[in-house]
């Protein structure tokens, strides 16, 4: 009876399946790389929360204002979302906590000022080029090819964390 159980809760007990992410954050200093194991259905939101930088958001957490005491004023300075699948940067037409990631997504966000927020402010209203985004726009700086193709151990360990433990259940209780 106990080996129908555990069974028939190997069946029902969903796979935890997880995506890689690499996000950089650019400020006034140079970018903080980070390679983030997240689940599946995370969003870029949950990728800079899983950084434990300190953020502050405004309209309900829908808008980043501050990473790490570094925080917008309007359109003057501002945090800019780009990300990268593949080899194009592109500049994200939603925000950070609509954006659902995916596994290999690089994510960057990048303060901007001055120039550089104005020419970014174009692709907000959908009036800018690809050479605006990758050089106003998206972190400033080539990714070596590690980081570009990292991909992380945990997913493999949390996929198969959960059988695991059930095939050691069932050993155990067969053994009483």
């Amino acid at each position: 009876m106990k080996i129908w159980i555990i069974l028939l809760a190997l069946i029902f007990i969903p796979p935890v399946y997880a995506i890689n992410v690499t996000l950089i954050i650019q400020s006034y200093d140079e970018p903080e790389i980070f390679n983030l194991n997240l689940s599946e259905g995370s969003t870029a939101k949950d990728a800079l929360i899983a950084t434990g930088l300190e953020t502050k958001w405004s309209y309900g957490g829908a808008f980043l204002d501050c990473i790490s005491g570094v925080c917008g004023q309007g359109m003057g300075k501002w945090w800019c979302f780009t990300y990268k699948r593949g080899d194009v940067w592109k500049f994200s037409n939603v925000g950070l906590a609509s954006y659902i990631c995916e596994d290999g997504d690089i994510i960057g966000l990048r303060f901007v000022e001055g120039e550089s927020s104005e020419k970014c402010f174009s692709c907000l209203l959908g009036k800018c080029s690809q050479e605006v985004v990758e050089h106003y726009c998206a972190p400033n700086f080539q990714l070596r090819p590690e980081i570009r193709k990292s991909k992380s151990v945990w997913m493999i360990l949390s996929f198969f964390t959960v059988p695991l433990i059930l095939l050691f259940m069932i050993k155990y209780l067969i053994k009483k």
